[in-house]
């Protein structure tokens, strides 16, 4: 390095240095499906996922435009799987609730409020209508009109395509939930979670653990992985303790029990 500026020279060793203390994290590779099911307005699947020497499974669902969609509330956190009626459907748990087992923000079930919109509940709201299902920023709402269900939670992570979680975001990885709005105008449901934060599984019954709360994927992970499944714009779930998902599609079944509870779910019929 003869001749050259030794704060240049500086600069160039930091660098280095830099890449050597935190190199750059490595993708989150997903498999082709490995089960998968169909309805007449819904087609589920899961696939494997690795990263590094980690590895676990993403449940996904789409669902058509026409699919009757609806959000069931509950008074006290409970497991998805004891909230549902019987028969072809699909659901997945719905937003946060805080230590008093309220839902954190708006919450309206068959066109009527459960809870009010908060601005602490998050940046997110599913809003479900005739019209068509959006998932806006909290601002948006400024009407209830048409709207048949909805669910607030934290927080957005995509819009029009475009992932908002920032690159410094928390590397804390959990196990996810997610709703998303496609371009076509169906939904996406979908979970995601590590091998590890499985406690016990048969056939169609996956039974998370405490560790769905401390591994997983990072929440920009979870974004990226939406908008691979056709995600426009996504909406984050309460994950966690509290993620997961029923599919009873023909056949067909397959839940992921949550090692807690919800306050609320997204169902499509």
């Amino acid at each position: 390095m003869l001749g050259m500026d030794p704060a240049l020279v500086a600069g160039m060793v930091l660098v280095l240095l830099a890449c050597l203390v935190s190199p750059a994290s490595e993708p989150v590779l997903l498999s082709a499906p490995i089960w998968s099911a169909a309805g007449d307005h819904a087609s589920a699947s899961v696939r494997t996922w690795s990263r590094g020497g980690e590895s676990g499974r993403l449940v996904s669902v789409e669902i058509a435009p026409e699919a009757a969609i609806s959000v069931l509330t509950t008074n006290t956190p409970t497991p998805l799987q004891e909230l549902l009626p019987e028969g072809d459907l699909v659901a997945i748990n719905g937003g946060f609730y805080d230590g008093a087992g309220e839902a954190m923000g708006l919450s309206v079930s068959s066109g009527r409020p459960i809870s009010p919109l908060q601005q602490g509940g998050g940046s997110g709201v599913l809003l479900l209508s005739a019209d068509g299902h959006r998932i806006v920023h909290r601002d948006a709402v400024d009407s209830l009109d048409g709207v048949s269900g909805a669910v607030q939670s934290i927080d957005r992570l995509v819009a029009k395509g475009r992932i908002l979680v920032s690159e410094q975001a928390s590397e804390a990885r959990d196990a996810r939930s997610a709703v998303a709005v496609t371009a076509a105008g169906g939904l996406i449901l979908a979970v995601v979670f590590a091998e590890e934060a499985v406690g016990r599984e048969t056939e169609a019954d996956i039974y998370l653990d405490a560790e769905s709360s401390s591994s997983g994927v990072t929440l920009r992970e979870w974004a990226g992985l939406m908008v691979r499944l056709g995600g426009a714009s996504v909406l984050n779930l309460d994950g966690g303790f509290s993620t997961s998902i029923h599919i009873a599609l023909g056949e067909e079944r397959l839940d992921v029990h949550p090692h807690g509870a919800t306050i609320n779910a997204v169902i499509a019929r």
